[in-house]
């Protein structure tokens, strides 16, 4: 009697894990919940865009072009903006917003997905539109010193090290040349499309003066972001 008692105590225990082996294999079969995907203002605007209401989308971006902090957002906004614009039939206020948008980053190209990551792609002949802009508005400078290896901060953006070449839409700009044991030199740049584009400065060694030793321990530190203010 006894034997039997254990017997079934046994199948039963088995039964048991069997169960609960079953139900925690179901439970590791489902799949982990999907987080939502977070929302920016731009995403938002360009949402809006996609929904065919491109006056309140216009009025979305120009209100994100204003707020923009760094070069990164004033293209994007801009060229939304001014693809919104081209939807529309404005060439006008397209071109402006576009030539605004490359002014901020001259660098950027339309069919950088990473870049412009809210849509699917432009059009195509928005593209054609966006790079007849930018090669109209746009052009190559090649900036050098002497001595060479001077830090070079284009509107206090660091743009690299001389010699360098860079592009550049056609205005104005602040340039800025930082090099360890010379005096920093800065110059204005009213870059225009026939300009030939060639920048040779030469730099001053030895001149004792705070700001420079300033500026060259803030490059050999690292804190080169700080350079543009002094």
């Amino acid at each position: 009697m006894k034997t039997i008692k254990v017997i079934l105590s046994i199948i039963f225990l088995a039964f048991l894990l069997s169960a609960a082996a079953e139900s925690y294999a179901q439970v590791e079969q489902k799949p982990p919940a999907t987080p939502p995907t977070p929302t920016t203002p731009l995403a938002e605007a360009v949402k809006l865009y996609k929904a065919g209401l491109y006056q309140e989308a216009i009025d979305a971006l120009v209100q994100l072009g204003n707020k923009a902090k760094d070069r990164t957002e004033r293209i994007k906004t801009q060229i939304y903006l001014g693809y919104t614009y081209f939807t529309i039939d404005n060439k006008e206020e397209a071109e402006q917003a576009v030539k605004n948008g490359i002014a901020a980053r001259p660098d950027a190209e339309i069919n950088d997905k990473t870049l412009f990551s809210e849509i699917d792609g432009f059009v195509p002949d928005f593209v054609k539109f966006f790079k007849a802009i930018k090669n109209a508005t746009m052009g190559s400078v090649y900036i050098e010193s002497v001595p060479s290896g001077a830090a070079v901060y284009i509107d206090n953006a660091k743009a690299g090290v001389t010699p360098l070449t860079t592009a550049l839409a056609y205005q104005k700009y602040s340039l800025k040349f930082v090099k360890w044991g010379y005096s920093a030199k800065k110059m204005d740049l009213d870059f225009k499309k026939n300009d030939p584009g060639n920048i040779k400065l030469n730099l001053n060694e030895g001149r004792k003066h705070w700001k420079s030793f300033l500026q060259s321990a803030l490059l050999m530190a690292g804190f080169s972001f700080l350079i543009g203010s002094i």
